[in-house]
């Protein structure tokens, strides 16, 4: 963290204002990439960053450069509780990927977090939908299980714990079988995620879901956790 610290604070020494205004944009993603990893309560300065970003990006008529803008703007939001800007944001993110089809794992990751606004905004039948299309978008990426939190979660809230559960144990198998951590917005939502289903089972009961679901394919816990 301390290497990343140092490479943002010479990008700002060497940015120079006479350059083109599309360059700036480099250094407030580099700027939004690491308040996201080192300091991530910091979420109002994101949001004006990016905010920041869409405006250069629209001046440029940067289609790039708009949609990761908009994808902070989105995640951004939803972390402030302001859900109506996030789903906005997200509707806008999705169509463009829609549009271009030049990052398929990038609709995947705007569907994700489109869904998790919905859910948090109680549009869960539109969530669920949602949610189902990113698990398409990241099954034919071999990279589902990047959002399996983010469906158990989904389970949840839709009333249906158990499946959530399973849908976490395979999550948490997954992600130590990468043995990397996880970055701090999917370490928040797993702890918000277990200390809820921790109201609903007993210690054991969780133990031994969570276990179960170990051994479930990615695919799979998916599946039980999006069904009807």
């Amino acid at each position: 963290m301390v290497s990343s610290e140092e490479a943002l604070r010479e990008m700002v020494q060497v940015y120079d204002s006479r350059w083109p205004r599309i360059a700036r944009c480099s250094l407030l993603l580099a700027k939004i990439r690491f308040l996201d990893r080192a300091k991530p309560d910091q979420v109002d300065e994101v949001r004006d960053l990016a905010t920041e970003m869409l405006q250069i990006a629209k001046v440029a008529n940067d289609e790039w450069w708009t949609e990761l803008a908009l994808a902070s703007l989105a995640r951004s939001s939803r972390k402030l509780g302001n859900l109506e800007e996030a789903i906005s944001r997200g509707r806008d993110l999705v169509a463009m990927h829609r549009q271009h089809q030049w990052d398929v794992q990038g609709l995947g990751f705007a569907l994700s977090d489109l869904s998790r606004a919905l859910s948090e905004r109680g549009e869960l039948d539109e969530a669920l939908t949602v949610a189902r299309e990113a698990t398409g978008v990241f099954t034919k990426q071999g990279f589902l299980w990047a959002i399996l939190t983010m469906i158990a979660s989904l389970a949840l809230q839709r009333g249906h714990a158990t499946e959530a559960a399973l849908a976490l144990g395979r999550a948490n198998a997954a992600q130590a079988w990468r043995d990397a951590a996880p970055p701090p917005a999917t370490m928040q939502e797993r702890d918000e995620l277990v200390h809820r289903l921790q109201k609903v089972f007993s210690a054991s009961e969780l133990e031994r879901l969570l276990a179960e679901g170990t051994a479930l394919t990615d695919e799979e816990a998916a599946r039980i956790a999006l069904a009807t």
